[in-house]
């Protein structure tokens, strides 16, 4: 992300046409996040997740080759970002209902921690090797590099045990019967509801900063490819300290929906503050904080979940969960719109004025989160 995010910036100077990038980048997750969850359901998960790898790794060549031919155009950048948010999903959904078969209602909270740690250690490295990079040679080589730790990754995934029960109903469901299955469920639990609605206003207002980082990186701070590199990074540090210290006192959320609805309200507050900070330290100290308490809203709306849910239903209700982040890249269309009028920090103020309303009103009608979660088998 941090060289798709220097190949826009370098071809525009409003905010909108990097805000896009987020928006096609998370597309995917308001369109397809039902078939998603279906596919994490009806087919062995270890499988899918070595699929998305090796298309991740497809992609990655793909990007290379344009760039060899300095063929690459916008909207080329665009089209990479639409396919990468579809293989992501698919893996991190399968990922996750594949870790929760794994552990008991005490480690749910520990095997998430865990998973945030891995792509938090890559954020960080590899955002920062990303700048360096970028100073120091061709963004092609860049691909090649990420096309082979793909592969990598997909290998190193063959001699787990796949953990799949063949489920004969399940298997012989349509996919719209499978759907309307994983909508009753969540309709018929509050707790899994408000989760639902939970995440969906969130990424509509309380991530909204994400997209606007690289145009503050750019037009406010005049960032040059290393600095780029530290504010796509900032965020994971604040990040792997949470997840750290998460996993290693191995808590267990006993109220996941208090945790999420506390962080969501941390979010934004956290937000408005950074939109005030006027030096490069002050910002990137602000990421940081950001990335902490974004961390522990992610591990909580995620162990909700997988904690209300049974396990025959996890890859649907993980893909209903999937549409709601959807509403991210509408919160990016808005913000990029509102920062081509008031500016990248004003607009990430305005959004985060108005997700502490909606905060306000989820925790006074949605009682059911603010109780305790305990594993569904």
């Amino acid at each position: 992300m941090t060289m798709l995010s220097w190949l826009v910036a370098q071809r525009t100077e409003e905010p909108l046409p990097i805000a896009l990038l987020s928006f096609f980048r998370f597309a995917p997750f308001l369109l397809l996040g039902p078939a998603v969850g279906f596919v994490a359901d009806r087919f062995p998960r270890l499988r899918v997740v070595r699929a998305a790898q090796t298309g991740l790794a497809a992609l990655a060549v793909a990007m290379a080759t344009l760039l060899s031919s300095e063929a690459l155009e916008l909207w080329y950048v665009y089209l990479y970002a639409l396919v990468q948010g579809l293989l992501f999903i698919l893996d991190s959904t399968s990922r996750r209902s594949y870790l929760a078969g794994t552990v008991g209602s005490s480690n749910v909270t520990t095997a998430l921690s865990i998973d945030m740690l891995g792509m938090t250690v890559s954020r960080i490295l590899f955002a920062n090797a990303g700048g360096a990079l970028l100073s120091a040679s061709s963004p092609r080589w860049v691909y090649v590099g990420l096309a082979l730790m793909a592969l990598l990754s997909a290998t190193l995934t063959w001699r787990l045990p796949p953990l799949f029960r063949n489920r004969d109903k399940t298997e012989r469901e349509p996919f719209l019967v499978s759907l309307k299955g994983g909508i009753g469920f969540a309709r018929s639990n509050r707790v899994v509801f408000g989760g639902l609605l939970l995440v969906a206003l969130s990424n509509l207002t309380a991530f909204s900063y994400e997209a606007m980082v690289p145009a503050v990186a750019d037009q406010v701070f005049h960032a040059g490819p290393v600095e780029f590199g530290w504010f796509l990074s900032a965020t994971g540090v604040g990040s792997l300290l949470t997840g750290l210290w998460l996993s290693l006192r191995r808590t267990k959320m006993a109220r996941p929906g208090l945790a999420g609805l506390t962080a969501a309200a941390g979010l934004h507050g956290m937000q408005i503050l950074f939109s005030y900070a006027d030096t490069m330290a002050l910002s990137l100290l602000g990421l940081a904080v950001i990335g902490a308490v974004g961390t522990v809203f992610s591990i909580s709306h995620s162990s909700l979940f997988l904690t209300a849910t049974p396990d025959h239903l996890r890859g649907r209700v993980l893909g209903l969960q999937v549409v709601m982040i959807g509403t991210f890249p509408l919160s990016s269309l808005l913000v990029g719109w509102l920062g081509n009028h008031v500016g990248p920090l004003v607009a990430i103020r305005y959004m985060a004025l108005a997700g502490l309303v909606w905060v306000a009103l989820l925790v006074l009608l949605v009682p059911e989160l603010r109780r305790r979660v305990d594993l569904e088998t």
